[in-house]
């Protein structure tokens, strides 16, 4: 795998979270924020997306402004980039699919492939865990989730 300066990784990895950042809080503000007493579906994604957006931000920021230009070099590993790769993913999955087929398959993927664990239990694993969520936040909590597919939010 390719050896980055830590300096150069960090802005990438930093710009890298504050474009998904912002790119998911331009879908969580489309999906509708509500109002101060009533929130939307859209409003608890665009806080998280926001600090994730700002988040990345800060990392770049502070790997720019580092004062040490002769950093170590650092290995890239590849479960990191397929682990990146996978929550991207999911971000533009659960946009398009919802929060049940999205994370289903995230989780089926990030069993099978980086976990190493067998096909099967995988997705039997992957698919009972999601449904139990999305049922618990959007039937038993209240919380409003974005429509799925599938019909099992609202």
């Amino acid at each position: 795998m390719p050896r980055l300066s830590t300096r150069l990784g960090d802005m990438g990895t930093g710009l890298a979270l504050a474009g998904l950042g912002t790119w998911w809080a331009w879908h969580a503000a489309a999906m509708g924020l509500g109002r101060t007493a009533d929130l939307g579906p859209g409003a608890f994604p665009f806080a998280v997306a926001t600090l994730l957006a700002l988040a990345g931000l800060g990392c770049a920021w502070r790997a720019w402004r580092r004062p040490d230009p002769d950093q170590p070099t650092v290995r890239i590993e590849p479960e990191a980039l397929l682990g990146a790769a996978l929550i991207v993913g999911l971000a533009v999955a659960f946009a398009t699919l919802g929060l049940v087929v999205a994370g289903a398959l995230f989780l089926f993927l990030m069993l099978v492939i980086v976990g190493q664990r067998r096909v099967l239990p995988s997705a039997i694993a992957a698919i009972v865990v999601t449904v139990v969520l999305a049922l618990v936040f959007d039937r038993l909590l209240g919380v409003q989730l974005p429509t799925d597919i599938l019909g099992l939010t609202r």
